[in-house]
Order: structure tokens, then sequence, then C-alpha cells
């Protein structure tokens, strides 16, 4: 991320969490939506270097109620200012 911000500055760099405030249920239903997910992104040669029809893009410290809050932590630790912590993940 940080090389990105220095390519294209931080007004053009974002990042976020997929809006869901509960804990991420893994189970028969989402197993089947991102197998559907990863097989479109595959057929449509877009998918990711190491994403799979059985991986989850979940960081398990951070999946709870307080993941906005748990970004706003890590980007502070990782040194980011308040201005650019903010405009990187959508509040300003």
């Amino acid at each position: 991320m940080e090389y990105a911000v220095q390519v294209c500055g931080e007004d053009h760099v974002s990042i976020g969490t997929d809006g869901i405030l509960y804990k991420t249920i893994i189970g028969d239903t989402s197993r089947a939506e991102q197998k559907k997910f990863f097989d479109e992104r595959a057929k449509r040669g877009i998918a990711a270097p190491g994403e799979g029809a059985d991986i989850f893009n979940i960081v398990a410290e951070w999946d709870d109620h307080l993941r906005f809050r748990h970004l706003a932590d890590g980007l502070a630790a990782a040194g980011w200012s308040g201005g650019g912590s903010k405009r990187c993940w959508g509040a300003i």
C-alpha cells in the first residue's frame, strides 16, 4: 500500500473492509458464494495471485464488529498520519 501511495499519492489510494459488521461465518453457503465469486473472476482472467475458490480474504484478528477501528489502528501503527489514514479508509 505504501508503494501505491508513493506512485499515485494518498488521495488516490484507498482500502476498506467489506462492510459487514459482524464476524464472518464460514459454512456451506459462504463456501458456495466464494467458489462462485472466484470462478467468475478466474473466467474473466482477473483473479489475483493466491486467490482461490476456497480462500477467504479475511484478516482473522480483525473479523469482528470493530474491523474499521482495527483498520484505523493498523494504519496508525504503520506510521500513517491522521489525515492520510482517514483519506485511505474513506473517512474524508
